[in-house]
């Protein structure tokens, strides 16, 4: 590896935004977490759909008659 490429490997990893992976958890937990994993995945609709079904399963239950 060269000087230049270093160098080129520091300014990518300091310039390119990085995605925090996904904690089911967080997503049961937080509607805002849920929120923003939604907004960040509008354009793929398979995501959207797994993160629909943790917010399904995130449901609080019905309330005992």
């Amino acid at each position: 590896m060269s000087v230049q490429s270093g160098h080129q490997m520091f300014r990518d990893t300091r310039t390119t935004p990085r995605q925090r992976p996904i904690e089911a958890d967080a997503l049961r937990r937080s509607r805002i977490a849920r929120g923003r994993a939604m907004h960040a995945a509008r354009d793929d609709r398979a995501v959207r759909d797994v993160l629909a079904g943790i917010a399904d399963e995130a449901a609080p239950p019905p309330p005992a008659a």
